[in-house]
């Protein structure tokens, strides 16, 4: 790999479009919280939360969008897969995401939830 080459694991530039939602939601997703296995409340933008809002824009394209599976986030965000499962159910409850559908490459392989930015 050449000094030029970003790593496989990172997607494109961050969209125009991620960077504002990320700018404008920043101050209302650090009031979002989910319980943890514990049942202890937690803020779903602190530590992995933030990692984890941060690589989903940044691996979204410029609708807004982003199509991969929790395995996969988990690979490249290095973010468990267990909270990957909780931050973005409690982002969907806020109504910071939403799940827009289901891809199957032609009918083939794993379902791969779309996500979408909202706001």
């Amino acid at each position: 790999m050449t000094t030029r080459q970003r790593p496989q694991a990172w997607g494109s530039v961050m969209s125009h479009n991620a960077t504002k939602w990320l700018a404008q939601n920043m101050p209302a997703l650090r009031r979002v919280t989910y319980t943890d296995a514990s049942g202890k409340e937690r803020n779903a933008f602190r530590g992995e939360g933030f990692a984890l809002a941060f690589f989903i824009c940044d691996a979204s394209n410029s609708y807004g969008t982003v199509m991969m599976t929790r395995e996969t986030m988990s690979e490249k965000s290095g973010v468990s897969k267990v909270e990957i499962d909780r931050l973005i159910s409690a982002w969907i409850r806020g109504g910071f995401i939403a799940q827009v559908g289901v891809d199957r490459y032609m009918g083939r392989g794993r379902p791969t939830p779309i996500y979408a930015l909202i706001g």
